[in-house]
């Protein structure tokens, strides 16, 4: 689950804009495809020597594992920010997926510490934390930022065709 969340959200940004149609270019479906592969045999590495040469120490070794890619799957989204920072707008920042994302880590955290399960706290607990900062970012720009970057991309039904004023014609 955590390197099918990880997938998600690296690709998200990319994929969005182009949504699965027939427009779709070919190299956009061959990166999803080999991104989809490499995480399977990627899972199935992990699997594999888990059950094969872990006896002792699998729990150890599967908790770490899943902490490492849930930190990073928490940790994505600050890959966004220095383009949020550059235009000091949230346009490219999804805030349901912020809210969820947040939302996520503080119920895992909170059942982490009824349960004090370390594994899971640790990781829902940075991700927790990292959710805030990205939802307190967004609350910053999205009030004291700028929409320059919205007002530089008109739709064509917006752009002016002549240089004459409105209704002198």
């Amino acid at each position: 689950m955590d390197g099918s969340g990880i997938t998600l959200r690296k690709i998200e940004p990319q994929i969005k804009p182009k949504a699965f149609n027939q427009e779709t270019s070919h190299e956009t479906k061959v990166l999803v495809g080999c991104t989809l592969l490499c995480e399977t045999v990627l899972t199935a590495i992990l699997v594999a020597v888990a059950m094969l040469c872990l006896h002792s120490h699998r729990v150890l070794f599967e908790g770490i594992i899943a902490d490492v890619f849930n930190v990073i799957m928490y940790a994505l989204p600050l890959a966004i920010w220095k383009k949020v920072f550059d235009t000091r707008s949230v346009e490219y920042m999804p805030f349901w997926l912020s809210l969820a994302g947040l939302s996520n880590g503080v119920c895992w955290t909170i059942y982490a510490l009824i349960q004090f399960e370390i594994f899971i706290l640790v990781s829902n607990g940075l991700g927790s934390i990292l959710g805030a900062i990205q939802l307190g970012l967004y609350a910053y720009f999205y009030f004291n930022g700028n929409d320059k970057a919205t007002e530089q991309v008109k739709k064509p039904s917006e752009l002016q065709l002549s240089n004459q004023p409105r209704g002198a014609a």
